[in-house]
C-alpha cells in the first residue's frame, strides 16, 4: 500500500519566492551619494544661471525568479537610476531627465535644461507677439 500524497513522485510548474536583497549604495559612489548627487546638480544649475532649480533621483532594483518542474528556470536583476531636473529662469522652466547620472554629464543636462528654457521664452516672445498671445 503507497501512503504518499497523491502529489508524490509528480512535478509541478509553479513559481518560486525570491527576497529581493536591499539595495546597495554603488561602491564607486559610496554612502550617501544620492544625495550628494542631488545636491552637486542644484548647486551646477544655480552657478549656470537657473533662478531656482529642483531635482528629483529614482533608484529602483527588481528581481524576478521562474520556476518550471521543480527548477530554477531563469533568475533576472534588474537595476535603475535615473535623474530629472526642474529649472526656472524667469518666468520659464523646463524639465530633463536622464539615466546617466556620471558627474561629468551633469553639467550637459544643466545647460540642456536651462537652453531649453530660454529657447521657449525666446519663441514664446517671437510667436506671441505674432498671434497676439503674449
Amino acid at each position: 500500500m503507497n501512503h504518499s500524497p497523491p502529489s508524490a513522485g509528480r512535478k509541478r510548474a509553479g513559481t518560486a519566492s525570491v527576497k529581493t536583497p536591499s539595495a546597495k549604495p554603488r561602491p564607486e559612489m559610496g554612502e550617501g551619494w544620492s544625495q550628494s548627487l542631488l545636491d552637486d546638480i542644484l548647486a551646477r544649475a544655480k552657478k549656470a544661471g537657473a533662478d531656482a532649480a529642483d531635482a528629483v533621483l529614482i533608484e529602483s532594483a527588481s528581481l524576478a525568479a521562474a520556476q518550471r518542474l521543480g527548477a530554477r528556470e531563469r533568475l533576472e536583476r534588474e537595476e535603475s537610476v535615473e535623474l530629472g531636473l526642474r529649472v526656472f529662469r524667469g518666468k520659464r522652466q523646463a524639465v530633463v531627465s536622464s539615466t546617466d547620472v556620471d558627474p561629468g554629464t551633469l553639467d550637459e543636462l544643466v545647460e540642456r535644461a536651462l537652453a531649453m528654457a530660454i529657447e521657449y521664452a525666446n519663441t514664446r516672445e517671437t510667436f506671441g507677439a505674432k498671434i497676439g498671445t503674449n
